[in-house]
């Protein structure tokens, strides 16, 4: 599930498990979240990053899963296009977009100052 910050990503996966109990939704953030060793500061290891620990859930979870994410990031005062080869090598067996009118997206976001929704938040210097 891939959309810019505010488009209702986890609103929409978040109803959609609560129906669906065979599905697990993750976010890209949560996954990197688990992480409390020195933070790289590539964003291509931070993604390749997010790919490994995709694989290894798929080891021991037996729902199948969503992953939450974004395809264009900030990180660190710049903008990450997420390369389509990073996302192939998930292997997903289907992809959704979801995109909604900027007036609103622009509003959610402005609402959700305290959330860290930006990849370059998290891996800022200790």
């Amino acid at each position: 599930m891939f959309g810019v910050s505010g488009a209702g990503k986890t609103t929409i996966c978040t109803r959609f498990v609560a129906r669906n109990p065979s599905f697990l939704h993750i976010t890209a953030s949560s996954l990197l979240d688990q992480d409390t060793s020195d933070r790289p500061r590539d964003v291509s290891v931070v993604q390749a990053e997010i790919v490994k620990r995709v694989r290894s859930l798929r080891l021991t979870e037996a729902r199948r899963i969503i992953l939450d994410g974004h395809c264009v990031i900030r990180f660190e005062g710049s903008l990450f296009r997420v390369p389509s080869s990073l996302v192939s090598e998930l292997r997903p067996s289907l992809i959704v977009l979801v995109d909604g009118d900027p007036d609103f997206i622009a509003a959610r976001r402005a609402s959700r100052k305290d959330r860290r929704s930006e990849v370059s938040a998290h891996f800022a210097a200790r």
